[in-house]
Order: structure tokens, then C-alpha cells, then sequence
């Protein structure tokens, strides 16, 4: 591989508009293309190219704006001697890490970013713990007790100790400084190191007078030990932001870690820094010797944290949120996946930021679902006091919520302006904040951070990575103290089911946003029917039991294809063997599907929601509800089954609420889409709108009768369809039977059908309640499939006279255990 090879790899280029250069790093490569050296001044051998490689050159970057390739610096850096005294102040350095308050520390240096991938590798704080030893990096002595290293922007208390090694040396050592525009800090030995000499810079660049340097040397730990390499610098790269008149648009692209060289071999100066403005520190130079960088104490790098942390006190708050109780009900389908992991973390204090006086910005991954369920929110602010807030809107695309407290509150943040808060530097010093609680004690904890690259992400917001530990709860602020990125998750609008694997922690997903996307909840008519639509999401909202459970639906009953069903229709290479498609089996009445002119037969492809440049896929795999009973064989050994399973028997029809219905439920009602399918061979494609459908197994009207165990339901389109019972008839659904109750203890089965109440046709559950009221024994006749039965409930015995009234209060759902038999069934739509 050629240098010029390597070289190409250094700028990645990304538009303006709030993004920043990424560069990838060379180090990875610099075994094959640098130059070794066996002894300190020995002269530097002939660089290792394959046989017919031409003479190492500089690359153009995209923008065409390098100097044109200096052949004669290249030949000097081969004929180049290094002074002993650079290898005299090349040290190691040890981190030796620790965890605390139950948590592993996380560093975002000692990195180093792939030529290849363009993604940062390193010797993981997780690894060096388990394997009981500290991280290495090299050091490079500036004087005789300062070394300087990269930052790993570690926090304090994640330090157990700094140690500094030459040889069979080694000296205890402290942090001295943080270097604010180079990812760099500053270690003070606690004596000086026997035989270390430290570096002596000569001229700063063509600024100072001196000439440029030729070449760059690295000193690093490889599995065989620590290598020093150097490579050609020919000339100065710049780079170019196609922004006319912008002086902050210039950039000159450095080798990150390493010591620049002149002619002569002596060090010109440190780089620790992917690429700095092409005004450079100080007079214009580009090279500044690390005397000449802007360096932030360790007693006034804690100062300023001390002083951001009570800053942030009154903006930063956590808030306890309220969500209306999950209903689980008897036979509820497990595989649909749980949000056990957010429920969990939800019962904790959830970060907020506030973003003005009556308007706090909530964190925590809130999905449609959630968001549903939202009942009340309390503000916890920093004196102990507490603040109650209403839900105000839901952010479009992000999984953050605005609230409206009852009263004002203080300490509103301020934020950065426009993207390019985020760009285009990763050598600045960046604070963190984050909000911790311990116990009923909420304050905030102050670090730093280093820009390890950022990029547009998910509808053009830009995303920025910080290398922090955890990013949900975290907020990153710039110098002046300014919020530039929020930790936020993205929603995803595509109408896209959730994974039942993807549930997790409210943190899950969670990256840093910039901030400048929320800025207009800074204004103080953001809540105003004109400046709401801009930010928000009006089909996300809390809603009633009931409609949070409203089937959006296109009216369809459909089959999943297979391999051998594609063959069979010739759709095989339509859908991918028959691993997408479902087969339309039935067309419901007066449906969207059936005014949309779609046909029993048609195979439904995808879907795809206006605006949305993803379609989704329609999976026949997808669906398929693996816990689901063969209900027919259970049936014949129905009374074998013991009590203690009829919580977890599903229901034996297909659901309504399938992986169809809710990728339509979360494009949001009223909202249009397109439907592709295919008919007859041709792939067709019709517009719908999400329509909401009739009710079903969930929002059929339901009584409840605690004395006895037994809730029932009225039928519906789908349990009809399954029961075979047509309009106008009658029955109530056996929804539930408590283990241990009079309908269990009568023999009464869950999904078996009450037709007759003493010799009448059942009608609605609230008719079956008021004849149960009125007491005495209850002469049910019970169908189980085609069979009949009649069974005798005495309701004084179960209520001690009185008429059992409906639960108010959802079964909790036991813990799966293995069960019947399983079969894979179709679904409706």
C-alpha cells in the first residue's frame, strides 16, 4: 500500500450544514508504510513498499486544495536522522483504573481511529479491569517532571492511579493540566524519571520563521512491544468547507499522537489532534509547541466543573412519571415482547432538561404505547422541593416528551447556536453533565468529553459521539457553558413494528442529538397552536384505555406465504421465496380494503407511509404467535388441563391486533399510505388512509364477577369468525377463570361460550351482570365447540348474597410456564 494510499484515507468528508470532518487515523497502517528505527540516530532505512511502488506521494482531498506533492521533502525524510534526545523523552504511560459506586469506567481517548474502518479502537477499560492491569499509552516528556499523553476524559473517580514508566523505571504521577483545544492532559511526575530527557522544540513552522516539518514520528505498544515509527509529512494538507468567505473554513490535517520532525530530525512540535483551524494557536502558526497551547489547570479545570455543576442545578432535573397500569390480561401473547425494561426504569427519576420557564424537556425512549399511558408528572428540583407538570406534547422523531409545569421554573438552559456547535473540530474540550440520585438526593455530576466524530443521522439531525460511558442521561455542553447536545432516542414514524428484542432500559438507543434541534422549545410561544406543529406530533398523546387499544385496521384476513405457496402462485422472486407477502383470504364488508378495491387472492407486498422514504416489508414470518394452543387438540383433553395453566392459554383465534394492524396503528390515524401488492403476477400499488376498525377480543364490552372468577366478553368480528356464529346470535366469550373460584370449581373453562342464562339467550355482558345481581343459583348452559353443557353457579355462595360487581383492577399475569400443544396460525388485518 502506498502512502498516498494512506493518505486518501485521512479526510471523510461530510456536508456543512452543522457536520464535522472525520479523520481517519493512520497508525494502523504505519507498519507497512513507516520508516523503523534499530537505535536511537540511526539514519532511517529505505521505506517498506511493495516492489514497483512509485515514490511516496501526498493526496489531493476532495476539495483539491493541497499543495502539490513535494518530492524532495519525502527524500529528505529518507535520508533523515532523528536526534537521540526524541527517543530520550518517549515514555510509557499506565492508567490504572477502577470502578466506582457500581459502575465501570469508560474512557473516550487512548484511542486510536482505523485507516481502514474509520472507526476508533482501544485498549478497553472493561479488558484491563478483567485482566487485573492497567491501560498503556505512550508519553512523550516535555520537562523534566511534565509528561504529556492523551486524554482519556476519564472522570476522577474512575482513576486509581497515574503511573509514568521508562525502562525498568517507573514514577507515581498526577494529572497537571487538560489541554482545552488539543486532545491532550498533562501528567506532573512525583520525581523526575533517571535517563528520561524531555523534548526541546525548535522553530513553530514557517509563522516562527522556521521551516515545516518533513516528517512524523509515533510511539506506540503493539503485541510485541513498543514500536517508534516514522513516516514522510509532505507539506501542509488543507482542507476546504465550500463556504466562501468563511475563514473558519480552512483546516490542516495533522497526524494525530505523534512528534513532528524538520530536516534536521528535531521535534518542531506535538500534534495530539486530527486537525486544527488553518489560522492555527497563536499568530497564525499551525505548529505551536505545547508550551503555546491553551492549557486549563487541574485546579481550575475543578473549579469551572464546581462552578457549571450549580449552574445546571435548577435546568437539570430528574422527573417522576406516572403511567396508567399496564392491563395484562388471561392469555395475553407473551411473544409480542415486554417492556419490562422500560417499565423498570420508568419507576426511577427519568433526566429532564428546561428549556424555559414552563416548559421541561423529558427523556426516556417514549414510545407511542408509553406515551399512551402517560397519566401525571413530578418535577424534583434541587432544594427538595417538588413541582407537578401536565403532559404538553410529544416531539416528532424523538422519543422525548414536553411537559408544562404548574408554575415557572429558574435556571432555563441556553444552547448552543445551529449545528455547527458540533463541528469541525474534535480537539476542543467539551463538559459533560449528568444527573445522578442517590436516595431522595439528586445532584449533578460534572466531566469532559472529546468529539470523537459526528454526522447526519436520523432526518437530518446530526448525531454526534462523545465515547461516554452511557449516553442516556448525559448532556454535553461547550466551553461557554451552552448545551450543544441532548442524549434523546429517535422515534421511529416509519410505522415499523418494534422487535420484541429491542425492549430495554428507557436508555436504549439513546445518542447525542444536537441541541439547536430543540431549539424552538426555547420560545416562549412554543406551546401556541402555530409554533406546536412544528415540533410536535399531535397523534401522540395520552389516551383512555379503551382508545389506546383501538384497532387500526385494513380489513383484510390473510394468510402467510410460504416456499412452496409462492412457487404455487408464481411470486417467488416477488417475495423472496415467500419470505414477504400475505395472502388475502378474505375481504371484510365495507372495510378500507373493500372500498379500496383490493380482492380475495391479492398477496399484500409492502407498506409505505407518506412522506417516509422507507418502505416497510409485510413478513410473512412475521406474526406468527408460536405460544398460540392447538386449541382443537386441547380441547379433546380439556379437562386435564389444570387450573393453575388457564392465565396462560391465549386465545385460540387469529388476533386481530396483528403485525399488520399495528404497523398501521403507529402511522397514526387519518394518516395516508401506500399499499403495494401484487395480483395476478403485476405488482400494483393502491392509496389508503389508516382508518380505525371495529371492536375487538380487547375493547369488547366485558363484566367481571370477583366472588366467582369468572369474566366473560361479547363477540366480536373475529371471535365470530372463529366461532362460526353469525350476526344476530348470540354468546358470551369464558374471557377468564380465577384458579381456586366457584366458575373453576364448577368446571367452567376459559374461551368456552355461555349461550343460555336459566333457559334465556344470553344478550351483553351488562345484561348477564344485572341476572347475576339479582342472586341465586344460575343455570348457565356452556358450549365448548360443538358440545354442550349445562352448569350451575350458586352466586349467594360466591358473594354471601350479594351481586359481584366488575374488577376495577387488571389479573397480573404469572410467570410462563411450559404448556399445551402449539401450532402457527394466520392473522386478520
Amino acid at each position: 500500500m502506498q502512502i498516498s494510499q494512506i493518505t486518501r484515507l485521512l479526510p471523510r468528508w461530510l456536508t456543512r450544514g452543522g457536520v464535522r470532518l472525520l479523520f481517519h487515523r493512520p497508525l494502523c497502517a504505519l507498519a507497512l508504510t513507516g520508516f523503523a528505527f534499530a537505535a536511537a540516530g540511526a539514519p532511517v532505512p529505505a521505506p517498506i513498499f511493495a516492489a514497483g511502488d512509485a515514490v511516496p506521494k501526498p493526496s489531493k482531498t476532495a476539495t483539491g486544495a493541497d499543495k502539490k506533492p513535494d518530492k524532495k521533502s519525502a527524500a529528505r525524510a529518507r535520508e533523515l536522522k532523528v536526534s537521540p534526545a526524541v527517543r530520550d523523552a518517549l515514555v510509557q504511560v499506565e492508567l490504572w483504573a477502577q470502578t466506582s459506586e457500581g459502575e465501570d469506567p469508560s474512557a473516550s481517548g487512548f484511542l486510536q481511529r482505523c485507516p481502514n474502518c474509520g472507526k476508533f479502537h482501544d485498549d478497553s477499560l472493561a479488558t484491563v479491569l478483567e485482566e487485573r492491569r492497567p491501560a498503556r499509552v505512550a508519553g512523550y516528556l516535555v520537562a523534566p517532571d511534565l509528561v504529556i499523553v492523551s486524554d482519556p476524559a476519564i472522570a476522577g473517580r474512575f482513576t486509581r492511579e497515574w503511573r509514568v514508566r521508562k525502562g525498568a523505571e517507573s514514577v507515581a504521577a498526577t494529572v497537571d493540566a487538560v489541554a482545552q483545544d488539543r486532545l491532550a492532559l498533562r501528567l506532573r511526575l512525583k520525581k523526575p524519571l533517571a535517563g528520561a530527557k524531555p523534548l526541546r522544540f525548535a522553530g513553530t513552522g514557517t509563522a516562527a520563521g522556521g521551516k515545516p516539518p518533513v516528517a512524523f514520528a509515533t510511539y506506540s505498544a503493539t503485541s510485541r512491544g513498543w514500536t517508534f515509527v516514522v513516516a514522510p509529512f509532505d507539506g501542509v494538507q488543507r482542507l476546504y468547507y465550500d463556504t466562501p468567505g468563511d475563514p473558519a473554513a480552512a483546516f490542516v490535517v495533522l497526524p494525530p499522537n505523534a512528534i513532528l520532525l524538520d530536516a534536521a530530525g528535531a521535534p518542531v512540535s506535538l500534534t495530539f489532534t486530527e486537525a486544527i483551524a488553518a489560522a492555527g494557536a497563536g499568530a497564525g502558526a499551525p505548529f505551536a509547541p505545547p508550551d503555546r497551547w491553551r492549557w486549563l489547570s487541574a485546579a481550575d479545570f475543578a473549579k469551572r466543573a464546581a462552578g457549571l455543576a450549580e449552574r445546571l442545578a435548577p435546568a437539570l432535573v430528574g422527573v417522576e412519571v406516572r403511567l396508567r397500569p399496564k392491563t395484562v390480561r388471561a392469555g395475553d401473547d407473551s411473544e409480542r415482547g415486554s417492556s419490562d425494561g422500560i417499565e423498570r426504569e420508568l419507576s426511577k427519576p427519568q433526566p429532564a432538561v428546561v428549556l424555559g420557564p414552563r416548559r421541561v424537556l423529558l427523556l426516556g425512549n417514549f414510545d407511542a404505547a408509553l406515551t399512551a399511558r402517560f397519566e401525571s408528572a413530578t418535577v424534583r428540583l434541587p432544594d427538595g422541593g417538588r413541582v407537578k407538570a401536565r403532559f404538553a406534547g410529544a416531539v416528532r422523531d424523538f422519543g422525548a416528551l414536553v411537559l408544562k409545569p404548574e408554575r415557572d421554573l429558574a435556571g432555563a438552559v441556553e444552547l448552543a447556536a445551529g449545528d455547527a456547535a458540533l463541528s469541525p473540530q474534535g480537539s476542543a474540550l467539551w463538559w459533560t453533565a449528568a444527573l445522578r440520585t442517590r436516595g431522595e438526593k439528586t445532584f449533578i455530576e460534572v466531566a469532559h468529553a472529546r468529539l470523537r466524530g459526528a454526522e447526519l443521522a436520523w432526518r437530518g439531525a446530526v448525531k454526534a459521539e462523545f465515547g461516554v460511558r452511557s449516553t442516556a442521561g448525559v448532556f454535553v455542553f461547550d466551553a461557554a457553558g451552552a448545551l450543544a447536545a441532548i442524549p434523546v432516542s429517535k422515534r421511529d414514524s416509519s410505522g415499523s413494528r418494534r422487535s420484541r428484542w429491542d425492549w430495554g432500559s428507557s436508555s436504549g438507543g439513546a445518542a447525542h442529538y444536537a441541541a439547536s434541534r430543540f431549539a424552538v422549545l426555547t420560545d416562549a410561544d412554543a406551546l401556541s397552536p402555530a409554533k406546536f406543529a412544528t415540533w410536535a406530533d399531535d397523534s401522540l398523546r395520552p389516551v383512555s384505555e379503551r382508545e389506546a387499544n383501538q384497532l387500526a385496521w385494513l380489513g383484510v384476513e390473510t394468510q402467510h406465504l410460504d416456499k412452496d405457496l409462492a412457487e404455487a402462485l408464481g411470486i417467488s422472486e416477488q417475495t423472496d421465496t415467500g419470505r414477504h407477502g400475505l395472502l388475502v383470504t378474505q375481504i371484510h364488508p365495507n372495510s378500507p380494503a373493500a372500498r379500496g378495491g383490493l380482492k380475495d387472492g391479492d398477496v399484500l407486498l409492502s407498506v409505505r407511509a407518506d412522506g417516509e422514504q422507507k418502505e416497510t416489508k409485510l413478513d410473512s414470518r412475521d406474526g406468527y404467535d408460536y405460544s398460540r394452543v392447538n386449541f382443537a387438540e386441547m380441547f379433546e383433553r380439556y379437562d386435564e388441563v389444570p387450573e393453575s395453566y388457564f392465565d396462560r392459554i391465549p386465545p385460540p383465534w387469529s388476533k386481530a391486533d396483528n403485525a399488520l394492524n399495528t404497523l398501521l396503528k403507529n402511522i397514526g390515524f387519518g394518516h395516508s399510505y401506500t399499499l403495494t401488492y401484487i395480483r395476478k403476477g403485476a405488482v400494483r400499488t393502491a392509496p389508503f388512509k389508516v382508518a380505525r376498525g371495529p371492536d375487538y377480543y380487547l375493547t369488547a364490552p366485558e363484566a367481571t364477577f370477583e366472588g366467582t372468577g369468572l369474566q366473560v366478553r361479547e363477540l366480536t368480528f373475529e371471535t365470530r369468525r372463529f366461532y362460526k356464529i353469525p350476526a344476530g346470535q348470540n354468546a358470551l366469550i369464558v374471557s377468564r377463570v380465577v384458579s381456586g373460584k366457584t366458575a373453576a370449581i364448577a368446571g367452567i373453562k376459559p374461551y368456552e361460550l355461555i349461550v343460555e342464562v336459566n333457559g334465556k339467550p344470553v344478550t351483553t355482558a351488562a345484561e348477564f351482570k344485572k341476572t347475576f345481581d339479582k342472586g341465586g343459583a344460575l343455570r348457565l348452559q356452556v358450549r365448548r365447540m360443538d358440545k354442550s353443557r349445562v352448569v350451575t353457579l350458586d352466586t349467594k355462595t360466591a358473594t354471601g348474597g350479594k351481586g359481584a360487581k366488575p374488577s376495577v383492577k387488571p389479573p397480573a399475569k404469572p410467570t410462563p410456564k411450559a404448556g399445551p400443544a402449539r401450532s402457527r396460525r394466520g392473522g386478520g388485518a
